[in-house]
């Protein structure tokens, strides 16, 4: 598996968010984890819960019950950016977090 690395700015959206999950009454989150189109879809769907495990991992660590975390994938069926180029296909490998 690769390292990962997450830059000062990803480290401070993960403080906030778990500062909102932890400071708001009854607040909870998704995390959705998506892919670009490399690979089957199966293959795919398994990144992304990867991707999003990795940040409710993340956040539990950083003492947010795991209770308040919804961990799920939408491998590559919902890209931001068309998969034809480098670019667009780093731009759809990514996780989303919503805040409840």
């Amino acid at each position: 598996t690769r390292s990962v690395f997450l830059t000062a700015e990803q480290r401070q959206k993960f403080a906030d968010i778990s500062r909102y999950l932890d400071k708001v009454e009854g607040a909870s989150c998704n995390v959705v984890g998506h892919t670009d189109n490399e690979g089957g879809s199966a293959g795919n769907i398994r990144l992304g819960q990867v991707r999003a495990d990795f940040a409710k991992g993340y956040l539990v660590k950083n003492g947010i019950a795991g209770g308040k975390i919804n961990a799920t994938s939408k491998g590559e069926t919902q890209p931001v950016e068309s998969n034809a180029t480098e670019e667009g296909k780093a731009k759809n490998r990514r996780t989303v977090v919503t805040l409840n």
